[in-house]
C-alpha cells in the first residue's frame, strides 16, 4: 500500500479509520507507515509485513503476541492488529523521542544529553529486562537502535529520560532455538558460538548496549564480520576509558566472555552498576504488570470459553470475571483471536465516548458476508460507555450482523447488560484457583506453601494480584527466586479493602445481615445449622451464592475468601457480633452434639456472646482439653479468652492465672508464664489460699529450673515444701523433694539430686503412687545411665515401665517406654531401641498425646540416624518438627531440628546443616539452656570437620567435652573427644592415636559402642596411613563382627576394608566390596560415603591397568564431587575446599587424562 495525495485521501484508509502519512521505517519482513487515526485522533504506527519472505506475516503476529500480552512503560505496545487484505497489519502507538544514533561530532548519547543523568536511564533498560525474563521471556535484540528514549521530567539542571523499547522481532521463550541472531556488534560471544540463548546472553548485549551510550561506540569495532567475531568470542580486549569510571565494574562484569561470571540476574546488574535502589523503585513500582504479564489465569478455559460463545452466536456478550485490575485477560484474548483470523476493535478504558461511538459505528458498518462479520469487540470497562453506545453494543449482537462482543467485568458486580459470564474460579476448589493463578502469574509452578494465602483469599484473582504486588513491595515476594513468605501477610490491606468494599456496596440489607451472622460463625459453616434460619434468610444465602460470595462444598458453606468474612465481621457493632455468636453457640448446642469439635466451637462462641458465666466455662473446659492433648498454642489462645473473662466477673481468677502459666510455661515461653504465676501469687496474698500459694511457689520454682536459674528456683521449692509440710500435704511435700531433684540435676550435681529423688520416690511408694513412682524411676534411671551405671539405669527404667502400666495412665506408660527406648539408643541398642518407640508411639496416637507423638517420631529419626537410613530419619524428623511448631512447642521443634542438621552433614548437604544450625545458634534457648548449646556446637564442629575447618572444629569439640566432664556427662564427653581426636589426627598430631585409642577403651568399657567403633574406624585410617595394616584388620573384624551393628557404621567400615583390601593387593575383593559399597551409599543418601568410594575404587581400576572402568567410575566420583560444591555453605568457598578426597579425584583425573592423551592423540575422555 502507498501513501496516496490528499486528493486520493479517501480512498487510502487502512481498516476504514488509519490514514497513511508517510514510511517511518523499513526492515527484513515488514515497512513502518505513520498514519492519522480518524476515529480516536492522534497517530499510530502501522507495521505492514513485507511479501517477501514468506515467513514475514507469521513474524508479525510473533511480535504482535508478546507485545500485547506484556504491557510496561519500557515497551512500546501494540493498539491492535488487522487484518488488510489478508496480511496481519499491526497497529503500535506512534512514539515521538530521541533515538541512540551519534550526532554529526560523534559524540555518545549522554554526550549529546549533557543534562540527563546515565544512573536512571540504566537502571530502566535493567528494569525492563528484568520484565522480559520475569515472563520466561529472552529478548535477544539489545542494541541502541531499538530504543527511544522520552523526557520524562526536569529537575533543575538535570532531565530524565525514558528509554522504551520499539521492537520484539527476535523475542523467544526462554529455552527455544533462535531461528534469527541479533546486530553482531551487541551479540554475546556465546550466541555467536552457536549456544542457547538465556538471560545472561541478554545481559552481555546490554551490557553492550549501555557501553555505546556511554563511549559512542560498541565494545568491538570491524568492518570485517569474521574479525569482529573473533574479537567478540576470542581476542578483543575492551577499552574502558571512555566510560565513566562508576560505571566501569557494572560493565566489566555484563561483557564477560563467561556468562557464568555476569550477574546472574537484572537486580545484581543495578548493584553493580551502583543503581540498585531505582531499579528497585522502578521494579516494585511495575511489579503489578510482571505477575499480569503473559497467560492469563485459566487461559486455556478461557479460549474453550470464547470458542463456544462465538460458536453459539448468543445474543448476549461474553463478561469475562478475571482480574479486574488490569487489561490482562481482554490483551490475551486480543492476541488469541487476532491470531485467528478475527480483526480486533478495542475500546479502552477512558478512550472517551466520542471515540468508543466511533469504533462501533466502523464495525457496525462491516460487510458480513453470509452474516461472517470478522471483527470482534473488546470492551475494558462497560461502566464508561453511554447509554447510546450501550445500545449500539446491542445492535452488534443481532442475528443478521452478529458480532463477538467480549466485556472485561468486575467479579462480584452484575452488568446491566444480557451476558454470558466465564467465571473458572467458581468451579474450583479455593486451593485450585489459587494453585492456577499462581501458575499464570509466576510464570512456574507456586514454590511455596499457600493453604493459608489460598484460605484467605479464596482463590479471588484480585486479591492474589493484590497480595503479591504488595509482597514486592515489602520483600515478602522474592521477585528472582519467585518464593512468598505466605506465612507473615497482612491479608487485608488498604487495595484489598478497596476491592472488597467495592463487592459489598450493591448489596441489600438483608444480605448484608446474613453475611455478618455467618461472618461471626467462622471459616466453614455446617449446611445442617441453616436448618435453625428462617425462609428468608435461606433465600439470603441461595443469593449470595449464586453472586458469588458464598460458595457451598460437601456440606459446607464458606464464604469466597477469608479476607471477605473478615472484611465484614470487622465491621459488625459489638452487640450485633454478641447476639451472632449468641445465636450460633445455642444452634451448635442443637445440631452438633457429635461433633469432636464442639467443646471448642462452644467456647468460641459462648466467649464472644457477652455471657461472662457461661464463655467463662465454656473456655476453661477447652483450654485444658487442648492443654491435655499437647495443643499448647490453642490452648493458650483459650486460656487468653478465660483470664479475660475471669477479669470480668466471669469465674476465677486464680484458676485462670495458673491455668494460662501452665501453659506458657510448657510452650517454653517462660517471661509470659513467669508474669502470670507472679501475678497469681499477687493475687492468692488478698484471698489467702495456702494451698494454692503453695502449688504456685512449686510451679513457679520448676519454671526458674526450665530457665537455668537454680538458686531462684530452690528458694520457690523449698517455700512451698514448707508450706506443704504445715499443711500435712505428703504428696505436695513429694513433688517438692522430685522438683528439688530436678532442679540440682540441671545443676549437675547429680549425687545430691538422685537423693532429692530417693527420698521423693519412698513417699510415693507409701501413697501407692504409682504415677510419680515411674515418672521419678525414669528420672534416676537418667542420671545413672549419665554417669555410666548402665546396668542400674536399665532396672530403674524397667520399674518406671511396670509403674507406669499399674497407674494405667496412657501418657505415662507411652513417656517411659519413650525413655526406655532412649536408653537403648544410647547403647546403640537401635533394635530394641526401635520397638520402644513404636510402641510409646502406637500409644501416644491412640490417645492423642501431641508431644508424646513429637518426642517418639525424634526419637525414631535418630534411630534411623544411627542405623543408616537417612531418608527415613528426615522424614520422621520433618513430622516432628511440623507438629511441634504446629502446637507451639519450641523445644521439641528444635530437637528435631537438631537431628536433621545432623543428618544433612552424613548426606553432604552442608549448605543445609549450616542453616539450620545457624538458626538454632541465634535462639535464645541455645543461650539460655547449655546442654542444649553443647549438642548444637558438637555438630557445628563435626561440619567444620567435614568442610576441613579443622581449628574451627577442634576449638568447639574442646569446649563441649570440657563442660561435659565437669557436670559428669559420659557420653557427650566421649562424642566430643572423639571429634577432637579426629581434628588433632587431620591435623597431624602425634598424640592423635592415643588419644582415639582412650576414647575406644572408655567407649567400649561405659557400654558406648556406637562410639567406640567410630573411633575405631578413625583408628583404621591412621594404621592404613602408618602401613599397619594388620592392626587395622583386627579393628575392622572387631567392627564388622559386632552384633546388631548399625548400617552407617557397616557402610563406613566397608569404605576402610575396600581400601585395605587395594593396599593388600587383593584387587578383586576391593573391587568388589568397593562396588557394592558405593551403590549401598549412593542409594542411602551418604553422599561423602558414596564420593569415598567411588574414587576409591577408580584408584583401584587404575592400578589394574583398566583405565576405562577407571573413568566410568571417576566420572561417577566427579558428579559427587559438583553435588559436594554445591551444597556448601557461604563461609566454605569452593576455591577453599580442595581436600584430601577431592585431591585424589584431581590427581588421579590427570593421571588418567595424560594416558588417554598419550594413547590417542585426542582429548581426555573425563567429563
Amino acid at each position: 500500500m502507498n501513501c496516496l495525495s490528499n486528493k486520493d485521501q479517501k480512498f487510502s484508509l487502512i481498516h476504514g479509520r488509519y490514514l497513511p502519512r508517510r514510511q517511518i521505517g523499513r526492515g527484513g519482513i515488514a515497512r513502518i507507515l505513520l498514519c492519522q487515526d480518524t476515529i480516536a485522533g492522534g497517530q499510530v504506527a502501522v507495521k505492514i509485513p513485507l511479501d517477501n519472505p514468506p515467513e514475514s506475516a507469521e513474524a508479525v503476529r510473533a511480535e504482535f503476541a508478546f507485545a500485547m500480552t506484556h504491557r510496561h512503560p519500557s515497551l512500546i505496545n501494540p493498539v491492535s492488529l488487522v487484518y488488510e487484505n489478508d496480511l496481519p497489519t499491526m497497529v503500535m502507538p506512534y512514539v515521538d523521542g530521541e533515538t541512540a544514533a551519534p550526532d554529526s561530532e560523534g559524540a555518545s548519547f549522554f554526550g549529546a544529553h549533557p543534562r540527563s543523568q546515565p544512573g536512571p536511564v540504566i537502571a530502566a533498560i535493567l528494569e525492563a529486562a528484568a520484565f522480559i525474563h520475569y515472563s520466561n521471556y529472552i529478548y535477544n535484540d539489545f542494541k541502541p537502535s531499538n530504543f527511544i528514549f522520552q523526557g520524562e521530567r526536569s529537575s533543575g539542571d538535570t532531565a530524565t529520560l525514558r528509554p522504551r523499547l520499539l521492537d520484539f522481532n527476535l523475542v523467544s521463550r526462554a529455552g527455544e532455538a533462535l531461528v534469527r541472531k541479533g546486530t553482531i556488534e551487541y551479540v554475546a560471544p556465546e550466541i555467536l558460538l552457536g549456544r542457547p540463548a538465556t538471560a545472561l546472553s541478554d545481559c552481555y548485549s546490554i551490557g553492550a548496549t549501555i557501553y555505546e551510550l556511554l563511549a559512542g561506540r560498541p565494545p568491538f569495532v570491524s568492518d570485517d564480520g569474521p574479525t569482529l567475531i573473533k574479537l567478540i568470542t576470542e581476542k578483543g580486549m575492551i577499552d574502558f576509558g571512555p566510560v565513566p569510571e562508576i560505571f566501569r565494574n557494572g560493565l566489566k562484569s555484563m561483557l564477560s566472555r563467561r556468562p557464568e561470571e555476569r550477574p546472574a540476574n537484572m537486580l545484581l546488574a543495578a548493584r553493580a552498576f551502583g543503581v540498585e535502589e531505582t531499579f528497585t523503585g522502578m521494579l516494585t513500582g511495575n511489579f503489578g504488570r510482571y505477575i499480569s504479564a503473559g497467560e492469563p489465569p485459566f487461559a486455556a478455559e478461557l479460549k474453550k470459553a470464547v470458542a463456544g460463545y462465538i460458536g453459539g452466536r448468543p445474543e448476549k456478550a461474553l463478561q469475562i470475571r478475571g482480574l479486574s485490575a488490569n487489561s490482562g485477560e481482554l490483551d490475551f484474548l486480543a492476541v488469541h483471536l487476532a491470531i485467528s483470523g478475527w480483526s480486533v476493535e478495542r475500546i479502552s478504558a477512558g478512550s472517551g465516548d466520542e471515540a468508543a461511538a466511533g469504533t462501533l459505528d466502523l464495525v457496525l458498518s462491516e460487510e458480513c458476508p453470509g452474516s461472517h462479520c470478522r471483527s470482534v469487540v473488546l470492551i475494558e470497562d462497560f461502566d464508561g460507555l453511554s447509554p447510546g453506545n450501550r445500545q449500539k453494543l446491542r445492535g452488534l449482537l443481532r442475528p443478521s450482523k452478529w458480532h463477538p462482543v467480549i466485556i472485561s467485568a468486575r467479579r462480584w458486580k452484575q452488568l446491566d447488560f444480557p451476558g454470558q459470564i466465564f467465571d473458572p474460579v467458581d468451579e474450583c476448589s479455593h486451593l485450585a484457583a489459587t494453585d492456577e493463578i499462581l501458575k499464570a502469574f509466576l510464570k512456574k509452578e507456586p514454590g511455596f506453601e499457600y493453604l493459608k494465602f489460598a484460605a484467605a483469599t479464596g482463590g479471588e484473582p484480585e486479591q492474589i494480584y493484590c497480595l503479591l504486588r504488595a509482597g514486592a513491595t515489602t520483600g515478602q515476594f522474592g521477585i528472582f527466586d519467585k518464593t512468598l513468605d505466605a506465612e507473615t501477610g497482612p491479608w487485608i490491606m488498604p487495595e484489598v479493602e478497596e476491592i472488597l468494599a467495592g463487592a459489598v456496596k450493591s448489596l441489600n440489607a438483608e444480605h448484608l445481615d446474613t453475611l455478618g451472622l455467618l461472618a461471626a460463625w467462622g471459616e466453614n459453616v455446617p449446611m445442617i445449622l441453616l436448618t435453625a434460619c428462617d425462609n428468608d434468610r435461606r433465600g439470603a444465602v441461595d443469593s449470595l451464592v449464586d453472586l458469588r460470595f458464598l460458595k457451598t462444598e460437601k456440606g459446607i458453606l464458606r464464604f469466597s475468601s477469608g479476607n471477605l468474612r473478615r472484611f465484614i465481621y470487622e465491621r459488625l457493632p459489638l452487640q450485633i457480633r454478641q447476639h451472632h455468636h449468641l445465636y450460633w453457640a445455642s444452634a451448635a448446642e442443637k445440631f452438633l452434639t457429635d461433633d469432636e469439635h464442639l467443646i471448642e466451637i462452644m467456647a468460641f462462641h459462648q466467649g464472644r456472646s457477652g455471657d461472662l458465666v457461661a464463655g467463662y466455662n465454656a473456655n476453661l473446659a477447652a483450654a485444658q482439653e487442648a492443654h491435655k492433648r499437647g495443643d499448647l498454642g490453642l490452648a493458650g489462645s483459650y486460656a487468653g479468652t478465660l483470664l479475660e473473662l475471669a477479669r470480668g466477673g466471669g469465674g476465677s481468677i486464680s484458676k485462670a492465672l495458673m491455668l494460662s502459666a501452665d501453659i506458657a510455661k510448657q510452650a517454653g515461653d517462660y517471661p509470659r508464664a513467669r508474669a502470670k504465676y507472679v501475678e497469681l501469687l499477687q493475687h492468692l496474698r488478698h484471698i489467702r489460699d495456702d494451698r494454692l500459694m503453695a502449688e504456685t511457689l512449686k510451679d513457679l520454682g520448676d519454671l526458674y529450673r526450665s530457665q537455668k536459674r537454680p538458686a531462684k528456683a530452690l528458694v520457690n521449692i523449698r517455700r512451698a515444701l514448707r508450706l506443704f509440710e504445715r499443711l500435712g500435704d505428703a504428696q505436695g511435700v513429694a513433688d517438692c523433694h522430685n522438683n528439688i531433684g530436678l532442679i540440682l540435676w540441671v545443676g549437675q550435681e547429680f549425687e545430691k539430686a538422685l537423693q532429692s529423688f530417693f527420698a521423693a520416690l519412698e513417699i510415693n511408694r507409701r501413697l501407692d503412687n504409682f504415677y510419680e513412682q515411674a515418672n521419678i524411676s525414669s528420672n534416676i534411671g537418667i542420671i545413672k545411665a549419665i554417669l555410666g551405671q548402665t546396668a542400674e539405669a536399665f532396672a530403674f527404667f524397667e520399674s518406671s515401665y511396670v509403674n507406669a502400666q499399674k497407674s494405667l495412665d496412657p501418657r505415662l506408660e507411652s513417656r517411659t517406654a519413650n525413655n526406655l527406648g532412649y536408653l537403648y539408643a544410647r547403647q546403640n541398642n537401635l533394635a530394641k531401641a526401635a520397638h520402644y518407640f513404636r510402641e510409646a508411639l502406637q500409644i501416644s496416637e491412640r490417645i492423642g498425646y501431641t508431644e508424646s507423638v513429637i518426642n517418639c517420631l525424634t526419637n525414631l529419626g535418630t534411630c534411623s540416624l544411627k542405623g543408616g537410613d537417612l531418608f527415613a530419619s528426615i522424614d520422621y524428623n520433618q513430622r516432628a518438627q511440623q507438629m511441634a511448631e504446629g502446637i507451639g512447642n519450641k523445644h521439641l521443634a528444635l530437637d528435631a531440628r537438631l537431628c536433621l542438621a545432623e543428618a544433612c552433614i552424613l548426606m553432604g548437604n552442608f549448605a543445609l546443616s549450616d542453616k539450620v544450625l545457624g538458626s538454632m545458634e541465634t535462639d535464645p534457648i541455645y543461650l539460655e539452656n547449655r546442654p542444649f548449646a553443647c549438642q548444637v556446637d558438637l555438630l557445628r564442629s563435626r561440619l567444620s570437620l567435614s568442610l576441613e575447618h579443622f581449628e574451627n572444629g577442634l576449638e568447639l569439640a574442646v569446649k563441649v567435652r570440657e563442660y561435659a566432664a565437669t557436670v559428669g556427662d559420659q557420653l557427650l564427653r566421649l562424642e566430643a573427644s572423639l571429634v577432637e581426636a579426629a581434628a588433632l589426627s587431620n591435623l597431624d598430631d602425634r598424640h592423635a592415636p592415643e588419644s582415639i585409642s582412650k576414647v575406644v577403651s572408655e567407649a567400649n568399657e561405659l557400654g558406648h559402642f556406637g562410639v567406640a567403633d567410630l573411633a575405631s574406624l578413625i583408628l583404621c585410617r591412621v594404621y592404613m596411613g602408618e602401613g599397619k595394616l594388620q592392626a587395622a584388620e583386627n579393628w575392622l573384624e572387631i567392627i564388622l563382627a559386632r552384633p546388631d551393628q548399625s548400617r552407617r557404621l557397616l557402610m563406613e567400615a566397608r569404605v576402610g576394608l575396600g581400601n585395605l583390601r587395594f593396599l593388600q593387593k587383593k584387587y578383586d575383593e576391593a573391587i568388589s566390596i568397593l562396588m557394592e559399597n558405593e551403590a549401598h551409599t549412593a542409594g542411602s543418601g551418604f553422599l561423602p560415603l558414596a564420593l569415598e568410594s567411588a574414587i576409591s575404587l577408580a584408584e583401584v581400576y587404575h592400578h589394574c591397568g583398566k583405565p576405562q572402568k577407571a573413568v566410568e567410575s571417576l566420572n561417577r566420583a566427579n558428579a559427587y564431587v559438583r553435588q559436594v560444591l554445591t551444597s556448601l555453605p557461604q563461609f566454605a568457598s569452593q576455591a577453599d575446599f580442595q581436600g584430601s578426597i577431592i585431591s585424589r579425584v584431581i590427581k588421579l583425573k590427570r593421571e588418567l587424562s595424560d594416558i588417554a592423551y598419550k594413547e590417542s592423540g585426542g582429548g581426555s575422555p573425563l567429563k
